[in-house]
């Protein structure tokens, strides 16, 4: 039993993975100090800046219908 309460722990404690982006469209990034993004380049740069999740699904879904980036 304190086998699979330890497993349990490990599982909890590891950081969730975060989702991976892959730029399909280039822009530069009014959010972000006008960083340019160019095509097959990952979003965001650098991979470990946090970016907000409405700032995903703005550039996954922008209101001129167009879709910069993408899952990897």
């Amino acid at each position: 039993m304190t086998t699979k309460k330890a497993e349990v722990e490990t599982a909890t404690s590891k950081e969730e993975k975060k989702d991976e982006y892959v730029v399909v469209i280039p822009f530069y990034d009014g959010e972000d100090k006008k960083k340019e993004y160019l095509i097959n380049d990952s979003y965001p740069k650098p991979a470990s800046k946090k970016v907000s999740q409405k700032r995903i699904e703005q550039l996954l879904n922008h209101e001129n219908g167009k879709s910069y980036i993408r899952k990897k």
